[in-house]
């Protein structure tokens, strides 16, 4: 027999679960707006798009500049990078971000009617407290003032151990951002990873290789000028190696993983206690 009882000892269980499950809720939420930004946004050619009206523009990368890679050293057109570095607490052993940042200059787009030039510049800038508790709101890549790139995965990796002296380069890119270091840990022995490990990723996007942008296209300013793609008023410029359909699809499996999978564990553990207290 449910008692009154039983019903209030899972009413505090239940909301004791999701206080901490809170934040990994709000994410999920985060992440299916976006997936509907990016499910209802249109897919259009350069000169078929509406003034303030966001749309999709999907092509190769023009090929009239280039950039050099922070951990490649190599050139590329666009370059997303980003630091992190290894917390190992004993109880908590996680990845912290310390610094992200692109780099490009007038990245351009080919469509199939003609080139579009993107709003965005090279940046770089440190964590801050909204990084090191939620994470980035991409699922793989960064977020910048300017941006979120979204790419397929960082294809350059190089770890640094503590004890161990960073190439040049890479110390260059450190004295650009304040890099947050891991906080001191108490362990006698370490196993595995090293704590204070920094991680430095980076994905280069080379000529002619497709990039998707989300945003609003504006009028060119004088006659043959290319019509440039802005922020959009409903959510920052959107950067991706992946096709719009490919967006969606990794939006919607984060949503459902984040939103859907505490609330199904939770909703399992408050039915089992009630199961036990009525016994």
């Amino acid at each position: 027999m449910i008692t009154g009882e039983a019903i209030a000892a899972v009413v505090f269980l239940g909301v004791a679960l999701l206080l901490p499950a809170s934040v990994i809720l709000y994410k999920g939420r985060r992440y299916r707006e976006r997936y509907r930004l990016v499910r209802d946004t249109s897919e259009l050619a350069a000169t078929t798009g509406r003034p303030d009206e966001p749309v999709f523009v999907t092509g190769p990368v023009g090929a009239d500049t280039s950039v050099t890679g922070p951990v490649s050293d190599e050139a590329a057109a666009f370059v997303v990078w980003s630091i992190e570095g290894w917390r190992d607490s004993g109880k908590l052993k996680q990845w912290m971000p310390g610094a992200h940042g692109v780099r490009c200059d007038r990245l351009r787009v080919e469509t199939d009617d003609g080139s579009v030039v993107v709003s965005v510049t090279s940046t770089a800038s440190g964590s801050n407290f909204g990084d090191r508790l939620t994470g980035y709101e991409t699922l793989v890549g960064v977020d910048t003032a300017e941006a979120h790139v979204e790419i397929d995965e960082f294809d350059c990796d190089r770890e640094v151990a503590p004890d161990e002296t960073p190439p040049e380069r890479l110390q260059r890119l450190r004295d650009e951002v304040d890099v947050t270091e891991p906080s001191d840990t108490s362990n006698l022995i370490d196993l595995g990873r090293t704590h204070g490990t920094h991680r430095y990723r980076e994905h280069a996007v080379e000529s002619g290789e497709r990039l998707t942008v989300r945003g609003t296209l504006s009028t060119p300013a004088e006659p043959g000028e290319a019509p440039r793609v802005t922020e959009p008023e409903d959510d920052p410029l959107l950067i991706s190696t992946l096709s719009p359909d490919e967006l969606a699809k990794r939006y919607r499996r984060a949503y459902w993983r984040l939103f859907y999978g505490p609330l199904t564990v939770i909703g399992l553990v408050l039915a089992g206690a009630l199961v036990l207290l009525s016994i």
